[in-house]
């Protein structure tokens, strides 16, 4: 499954043993900041999440995949698609890399496999973020992905980093059926 995977990543499902990647990643500070939980998750409720996958991302509205190097298998980070709408053909996307690959092309990597995915796979045909306002990090990797600024929700959301009321930014991104 080419559209899976790309010189230095490989896009898979969620399986049991990635329980713990994933509570690393919903504790990671960065990633509290900018998730919009209001409550950590449990390691608990991330093993159930992950023996309960629903791979139907149709009926469940959203996925979850992992990203591993394609050598090691070693999970790098979270490719998620949610609020998938397949009448109208988009979704909301979202990523998180692990602090040690951040900063080094694999974010830009993983966010092309997974637009290949939903353009390919699912057929959708634009894809958003919602990026607040303060999060620099996010805001330049989706800008070099192509996604382009389409609307601002003022005072939307509470930002620990700030603490504050910040924007919400709401990004875009139109799919072609020629992607990478």
């Amino acid at each position: 499954m080419d559209w899976l995977s790309s010189e230095h990543l490989i896009l898979r499902a969620v399986e049991p043993e990635d329980a713990h990647f994933m509570n690393h990643a919903e504790c990671d500070p960065l990633n509290i900041a900018f998730n919009g939980y209001t409550a950590p998750l449990s390691l608990q409720q991330l093993i159930d999440y992950s023996l309960t996958y629903d791979a139907d991302p149709f009926r469940s509205r959203q996925i979850r995949l992992i990203a591993c190097n394609i050598d090691s298998r070693i999970p790098v980070g979270i490719f998620d698609l949610t609020e998938i709408d397949q009448r109208a053909a988009h979704a909301f996307v979202g990523i998180y890399v692990s602090p040690d690959f951040r900063e080094s092309g694999l974010g830009k990597e993983m966010l092309f496999l997974g637009e290949r995915y939903a353009d390919q796979v699912l057929r959708l045909s634009t894809l958003a973020a919602k990026i607040a306002s303060d999060n620099q990090i996010s805001i330049k990797l989706f800008e070099k992905a192509g996604y382009i600024l389409n609307g601002v929700l003022q005072n939307w959301i509470y930002s620990p980093l700030s603490i504050s009321q910040i924007d919400m930014y709401l990004f875009q991104k139109l799919l072609s059926r020629d992607l990478p």
